[in-house]
């Protein structure tokens, strides 16, 4: 099969694309198994019963996220469609993260009635974002330090979803360390750091 038939076969067939690129497939004794959005819901099921529409939310971001791996993996784009489809990649990542941290802060701010009145007033405001969440959640010293340098690593990388984020010049995007690593790698982070709030949250 030359690779244009290749490509034609898995062209609006995404279940026909081999195993070794599709992220939401995997193989056990000799059976491939295909994750629904069901099973990316459970990866989240900490959050019940707190707050189901953001649970599905994240489901459904972390199922699109393996979509672009895995398209990412097939197409093993190059130069600057590479840089810019891990960029998009990075964003999805760190829409996760902004959800996992807003989710983070109310559990513990909620705790404490003083601190729940600053937070029932600001948390839903325009500007709170994956920033605002981030220095909430480093006031609150409740994860690693390793974790909160990812993370603004990370949100470099978010703030680039608006237009002006790609040509400011404070922010070098194509110098920055999550950049640089292999997607994989991060993806593997992001499920880490997953479990880390779901170890707090309970």
């Amino acid at each position: 099969m030359d690779i244009n038939e290749a490509f034609d076969t898995v062209h609006g067939n995404l279940k026909d694309m081999p195993v070794k690129y599709c992220q939401w497939k995997t193989v056990s004794n000799g059976c491939v198994h295909s994750k629904s959005l069901n099973d990316y819901r459970a990866q989240f099921s900490f959050m019940d019963p707190w707050d189901l529409q953001m649970r599905d939310n994240l489901a459904e971001l972390r199922f699109v996220l393996d979509y672009h791996c895995s398209i990412f993996a097939l197409i093993k784009p190059g130069l600057t469609f590479m840089n810019h489809h891990k960029l998009v990649i990075m964003q999805i990542v760190g829409a996760i993260c902004e959800g996992l941290l807003y989710y983070l802060c109310d559990k513990k701010f909620s705790a404490s009635q003083e601190a729940n009145i600053f937070w029932k007033e600001n948390k839903n405001r325009s500007s709170a974002g994956m920033g605002f969440f981030l220095e909430k959640t480093k006031n609150l010293r409740c994860l690693e330090d390793s974790s909160i340098e990812w993370l603004q690593h990370l949100r470099e990388l978010r703030n680039t979803v608006h237009a002006r984020g790609l040509s400011n010049d404070k922010i070098r995007w194509d110098e920055n360390p999550i950049m640089a690593a292999d997607v994989t790698e991060t993806i593997t982070h992001l499920d880490k750091f997953i479990e880390e709030v779901k170890g707090m949250a309970l």
